[in-house]
């Protein structure tokens, strides 16, 4: 098959207590002026829905008993009386007078009882989305998507990477240097041209090395839809600026979903079936494709208490995977997976990834595709590991879901979500509990 060349390098892909302070202002009015007044301080500790005991002071000897009506503020839906009794009982009943008397979330002091401002409790709702709503949404979403393991052809991906640039040191090699690097050949027991070799590398300049931006190749990759990417951007992007691979001149959001290589190692081993006999057997993966596609080529989803998998069917080259100094080894019900860990910690959504290949290996040399499979899947899991967790990806899924939760609940007439409680993989599908 002819190799394709596509360029990437430039393609870069609130629940807390609810404080409530309900500010009571009293009613005052002036007092006749045969009749002593008397001012009385209170504070008042208040919640809704609270009564409360407390004593009211007034300011120098008590004399009277004291009445006051007070409103909340916000409005309640009833208004608040409270009677206060001085000690010693009083003698005469004033009007209070005094300025505005206002509760606080302080100390409590006074005799009343508070209204409720607030509404009935809020209620828990509990649905379960099934897995063929999850599987539509994360198929469109994610239309596009390429995976691809391969050592032999297939696409080839171009991907921005550090390297390195090295060049002479101008001030050439230091004397004592030169001395210790002979030194070290002489006490490594080398002999002839391999000890001539050593010593005529001493005198060879030092490098100096610095970090520059470079390309690499690869037929191992993850490629995103250009969806995927494109809602990356305006919801958790990037920075590219000076001093990222590739660089900007000035800062630039940019998508932080972008391809990447996977950079599977060929699978080798020393076999030595007979004394004497020994030999090496390299084995290479044939362009193993795995593509998210429309209908019944694309992707499903199913649940379990474990996570939610999807699944993406994957094609092989003939055979699967080739191999050196022994027979090939053919592959059955090849599959990529991906599956999501969500949960809830302090109303907020977090979600983990990991992927892994699926199927069956037989062929080869007696026992040999038992290493080859272990080798390639456990190197799969590990890279996309790192990928699928790497930078904003796990904000990225939150973002996912969160807007899955949320059509669901639209698509559905169902309450809207203003707090979630719990978000759990179950067999029936994705269990979301919320107010």
């Amino acid at each position: 098959m002819d190799t394709t060349r596509r360029n990437s390098f430039n393609r870069w892909v609130t629940v807390g207590a609810f404080g409530l302070g309900l500010g009571l202002i009293g009613c005052a009015q002036d007092a006749p002026s045969d009749v002593d007044t008397t001012k009385a301080a209170l504070t008042i500790r208040a919640t809704a829905g609270l009564s409360g005991v407390a004593s009211a002071t007034t300011a120098g000897a008590a004399t009277t008993s004291t009445t006051a009506t007070f409103t909340t503020t916000p409005p309640a839906t009833t208004s608040t009386t409270a009677t206060f009794t001085t000690t010693p009982p009083a003698t005469t009943s004033t009007p209070s007078t005094g300025s505005a008397i206002t509760t606080s979330l302080g100390q409590s002091t006074g005799v009343g009882s508070l209204p409720s401002t607030q509404g009935p409790p809020p209620t828990l709702n509990t649905v379960v989305i099934p897995p063929s709503y999850i599987q539509d949404k994360l198929s469109a979403s994610l239309l596009g998507t390429e995976i691809q393991v391969s050592h032999t052809t297939g696409d080839t991906e171009v991907f921005p990477s550090w390297g390195q640039a090295c060049q002479p040191d101008p001030a050439g090699a230091q004397p004592a240097a030169i001395a210790n690097c002979i030194a070290g050949c002489d006490t490594e027991g080398l002999t002839g041209k391999a000890l001539v070799q050593c010593r005529a590398g001493c005198s060879q300049p030092p490098e100096i090395c610095t970090p520059v931006c470079t390309s690499i190749e690869d037929l191992s990759f993850i490629q995103w839809s250009e969806l995927a990417k494109l809602n990356s951007l305006q919801n958790n992007p990037d920075t590219c600026s000076t001093d990222t691979c590739p660089a900007c001149p000035v800062p630039t959001a940019v998508p932080s979903l972008r391809d990447q290589p996977l950079s599977i190692p060929t699978f080798t081993k020393d076999v030595n079936p007979l004394p004497g006999i020994d030999f090496t057997v390299t084995c290479r993966v044939n362009q193993w494709q795995f593509k998210f596609l429309l209908g019944s080529l694309g992707p499903s989803v199913t649940s379990a208490p474990t996570g939610l998998t999807v699944r993406v069917p994957g094609t092989t080259g003939s055979p699967a995977i080739q191999c050196d100094n022994a027979s090939d080894i053919s592959a059955h019900g090849v599959a990529l997976e991906l599956t999501f860990h969500p949960s809830v910690s302090w109303g907020a959504l977090g979600v983990s990834a990991e992927g892994a290949l699926d199927g069956s290996l037989d062929g080869g040399l007696d026992g040999l595709f038992v290493d080859v499979d272990a080798m390639i899947k456990g190197t799969v899991h590990a890279r996309l590991a790192d990928i699928l967790n790497g930078g904003n990806k796990p904000a990225l899924y939150a973002e996912m879901f969160n807007g899955l939760i949320a059509a669901f609940l639209t698509d559905n007439g169902l309450p809207a979500l203003t707090t979630l409680e719990s978000v759990s993989p179950t067999d029936q599908g994705l269990q979301v509990q919320y107010y």
